[in-house]
């Protein structure tokens, strides 16, 4: 949600103490599918239709399931890719801000050793191949019921340091690297309390699990019901102020 100066002084003071703190992340690995419509494309009687094809990467796909297992408690995993090809499609679905609506999900674990996904739209069946086994990709409304569900009520630092200790278990990181030179530098130059120096350990921690794994790393907010109304009047007054300037 964009905050336009213009809106500002219209928000509620403190406004980010508003804001629920029921939080879950999710880690997206998002691919670019092949659009297969020619009168050939070997699945096209399975589906009816012209499908979308993705490739998947062997080491990707280990990383992405041993992620998944570790942050299971605090986090969702899983691949994204769009069930539209054209650059007329895309603009569309961006101006009526409906692009995770119109792509697909998958859990990293539903692929196994599998190395192609097909698809022919945002949710519903797919096929996994070779070895072809059927399955369900999931829609964004699936994906962000289950985001609900899962969300925690706790701080964003909390959060992020369970999420690094479950990422930390088993491995011969220690729980902080108190010396490592780029915190170190950090901590004198801003002279960070004991907490924020755990605190961006943690993140690093994170960080690093996101990149191992090519995802990208979001916190989500699970609004309640007064958030909710305080995000909907707030986009009512700025869709008002870029309906009157442009």
């Amino acid at each position: 949600m964009p905050l336009s100066p213009a809106v500002w002084p219209l928000l509620p003071w403190r406004f980010h103490e508003n804001i629920s703190r029921r939080v879950v992340s999710l880690f997206f690995q998002f691919k670019v599918a092949t659009f297969q419509d020619g009168g050939r494309a070997k699945y096209r009687s399975s589906f009816g239709t012209p499908y979308f094809e993705v490739s998947i990467t062997k080491h990707q796909q280990r990383s992405l399931e041993k992620l998944q297992q570790r942050v299971r408690a605090r986090a969702i995993v899983r691949y994204a890719s769009p069930a539209f090809w054209s650059q007329a499609d895309f603009d569309k679905h961006a101006a009526s801000r409906s692009v995770l609506k119109q792509s697909a999900f998958l859990r990293p674990s539903q692929v196994g050793t599998h190395k192609k996904w097909m698809y022919a739209g945002p949710a519903g069946k797919c096929i996994l191949n070779p070895d072809p086994e059927e399955t369900d990709s999931e829609s964004w409304e699936v994906l962000t019921g289950l985001l609900a569900e899962q969300a925690q009520e706790e701080s964003i630092k909390d959060h992020v340091r369970r999420l690094a200790e479950s990422l930390r278990e088993g491995e011969e990181e220690p729980a902080i690297v108190a010396e490592a030179p780029w915190l170190q530098a950090i901590r004198q130059y801003w002279q960070l309390s004991q907490e924020n120096v755990h605190y961006l350990s943690d993140l690093r921690t994170v960080v690093n699990a996101a990149e191992r794994a090519d995802t990208t790393w979001l916190i989500m907010f699970t609004p309640d019901e007064h958030t909710r109304q305080l995000l909907d009047d707030f986009r009512d007054r700025y869709e008002a102020y870029v309906w009157y300037w442009t």
